[in-house]
């Protein structure tokens, strides 16, 4: 079918880069639309409500392409970037698309997007976790020390709420020591 692309995506409220993905999915045939720039940033930052029969869109303004997801009465629940290769293959195409003018209504509340990646999550969870399930003291405080490099003001909570609020270097190292040990 003309105009239509294969793509894969990972659906999210607030899309992340494709070396982010841990769930994706294939759609296939599915139509491109060229719309104009502010079209783009408004869906991506907030949330919107689009007039649309089809349930998913993929559009671009020739420089980026997305793949949003709606519900039945129009709302984006989700979005998607694109894989690079393919998101120029969309892209390169729509210059030849003429652009339309797409009936939506933007809400005042933005997208949340967090800087942290999901690694660093993920270690940062695997941390808390594991100090707050250690019973014995010495070793609480030995992990207390290889963060901190002191022991003088030992908390155990002092320990979890600043791997919570830091995604430093030291999480990491925290990390392979004791998933090593």
């Amino acid at each position: 079918m003309k105009n239509t692309f294969n793509v894969e995506v990972s659906f999210d409220e607030s899309p992340k880069k494709p070396y982010e993905w841990k769930n994706v999915s294939f759609i296939t045939g599915i139509k491109v639309n060229r719309v104009d720039s502010k079209c783009i940033k408004d869906f991506l930052l907030y949330k919107c409500k689009v007039d649309s029969e089809n349930r998913l869109l993929l559009l671009s303004d020739t420089k980026d392409s997305i793949l949003i997801k709606l519900d039945e009465e129009g709302i984006i629940t989700k979005r998607s970037f694109l894989l690079f290769s393919k998101d120029l293959d969309v892209s390169e195409y729509a210059i030849n698309l003429k652009p339309i003018k797409l009936k939506y209504e933007v809400f005042c509340e933005r997208i949340k997007y967090s800087n942290e990646l999901d690694e660093e999550k993920e270690i940062r969870d695997y941390l808390v976790k594991s100090i707050e399930n250690i019973e014995d003291e010495d070793k609480s405080k030995y992990l207390y020390f290889l963060y901190f490099d002191d022991v003088n003001g030992y908390s155990k909570e002092k320990l979890i709420n600043t791997i919570k609020k830091d995604n430093t270097k030291k999480n990491y190292e925290l990390y392979k020591f004791l998933i090593n040990n």
